[in-house]
């Protein structure tokens, strides 16, 4: 089932990037929440094509030289473009490409909008709309200090360099977002389930090799992607399959390493080199946080 209407999945379905990406903006749009995408050496034609072969959305770029309110202005009116297209039953997406081109005052202040959907002005300021996927594209790894305690706004994080069928989900006919969330709101959660994944959370916030933990929300977000994945695969109930399915895309920008130094925006390491280190220290994790039976 998807809350997106595709008229030909016969292409997209050969695409494991594509399949995964819009799997992703799936269980985003499920669970009222965001997504942060690696785009690797993809250029911006490139990404436009795969952006707009996978679901409607509206793109625009963030550029360096933006100002806070620049940006703010960019954003709140491509979002009420993308609301004015939209039909009952698909949400909006809006695309900011190039976020890690702004400067960490100006990334911090987006995602306070994002998270509050209020822009705040100097006559109080205004409401934006509750419903929307927000995707924020970028190549670099996102380190400022400010930013990274943010992060956890966005429900995933996927690269488009290190995408992988995700075997637990199989793409259904287009149904009304409506109904999605409704499945959603009635798929159960053991006990166990809800154990194993604070197990995953408190393990990584002590693991010797992180700087910085998830936070407490953390195990919250991993639930209802989760039973995001449930609903995609047909189940009323959470499985240790659903929440392995999407552990690293909700918990791999919660955490800091401490091979990055945080007094400096520019990361020491690269973004791939990261995401090998963030998913053998997961790997670790879950060796010791069996799965329940």
């Amino acid at each position: 089932m998807s809350p997106h209407n595709m008229d030909d999945l016969t292409d997209v379905e050969e695409n494991i990037v594509a399949v995964q990406l819009r799997q992703s903006v799936d269980i985003c749009s499920l669970c009222s929440s965001h997504l942060l995408l690696h785009t690797g050496a993809m250029n911006a034609v490139e990404l436009d094509t795969l952006l707009l072969s996978c679901f409607p959305c509206q793109v625009f770029e963030f550029t360096s030289e933006m100002t806070v309110n620049e940006a703010l202005s960019t954003l709140v009116d491509n979002i009420d473009q993308s609301v004015s297209k939209c039909e009952d039953y698909i949400i909006p997406i809006v695309v900011g490409t190039d976020f890690d081109l702004l400067s960490g005052i100006v990334q911090h202040e987006v995602l306070e909008v994002i998270a509050t959907k209020h822009v705040p002005s100097t006559f109080g300021g205004y409401s934006i709309s509750s419903q929307f996927v927000f995707i924020a594209t970028h190549t670099r790894p996102i380190s400022h200090p400010r930013v990274l305690r943010m992060l956890d706004k966005f429900l995933l994080s996927m690269s488009l360099q290190n995408a992988e069928r995700r075997v637990a989900i199989s793409l259904q006919e287009c149904q009304s977002l409506v109904t999605g969330r409704q499945l959603l709101a009635n798929v159960h959660t053991h006990l166990k389930i809800e154990h194993f994944i604070r197990d995953i959370v408190v393990a990584i916030r002590t693991h010797a090799d992180v700087k910085l933990g998830p936070s407490p929300c953390s195990t919250e977000a991993c639930i209802q992607a989760a039973k995001a994945v449930a609903v995609l695969s047909e189940f009323n109930f959470v499985a240790p399959m659903h929440v392995i399915a999407v552990v690293f895309e909700v918990l791999a920008h919660r955490f800091a390493l401490k091979d990055l130094d945080p007094d400096f925006e520019e990361p020491l390491v690269s973004h791939s080199a990261v995401s090998a280190e963030k998913k053998r220290i997961l790997q670790e994790v879950l060796e010791i946080a069996p799965a329940p039976i």
